[in-house]
């Protein structure tokens, strides 16, 4: 899980993310028996994701929190990369960390915080429905776009597997 306090889609959408990743840590661990990773991708002091991590926290019971392992050094890019492939999904919102986790064969959902052509990256991976708009963010977006992610998530690593073998193949005769 990467995180980002984001409040430029207003409070009410930020609310709405709080419940989303709550009700989404309360499913896996419950369901899934799921060990949870919240992962600093980045770690900025303007960028910084522990005062939306402390407000989940409020939000989970004593199960969910001793199942979530918080990650408070910041990690290399091998670290990263080591620490993506080692995961079963990833749920983030942060662009990049969608992207390492994808290309280290780890399903992902992006949550888009913000906009422009750099989101252009899933269409070239035919990963472009695994994104979420942060407006658009609720309990049942997220569990229903999870649940997708859980049944689909062979298809999706294939695809942007093969994505990556096209992209590096055009590359090649540049």
């Amino acid at each position: 899980l990467t995180l980002m306090d984001w409040y430029e889609e207003g409070i009410g959408a930020r609310k709405k993310y709080i419940e989303a990743i709550s009700e989404l840590i309360n499913f896996a661990v419950k369901k899934l028996n799921a060990v949870i990773y919240v992962i600093p991708q980045v770690t900025l002091p303007t960028e910084t994701h522990w005062g939306i991590l402390l407000e989940i926290l409020k939000r989970l019971d004593e199960r969910c929190k001793r199942n979530l392992r918080i990650i408070r050094k910041e990690l290399t890019l091998q670290e990263l990369l080591i620490t993506y492939a080692d995961l079963d999904f990833l749920i983030s919102t942060r662009m990049h960390a969608t992207i390492f986790a994808l290309c280290v064969g780890t399903p992902a959902l992006a949550i888009a915080y913000d906009y422009g052509g750099k989101w252009e990256i899933f269409e070239l991976l035919k990963a472009k429905d695994i994104i979420i708009n942060y407006k658009d963010v609720n309990k049942k977006v997220l569990m229903d776009k999870f649940i997708r992610l859980l049944n689909d998530s062979d298809k999706l690593i294939r695809n942007v597997r093969n994505s990556l073998k096209t992209i590096y193949n055009e590359a090649q005769k540049n």
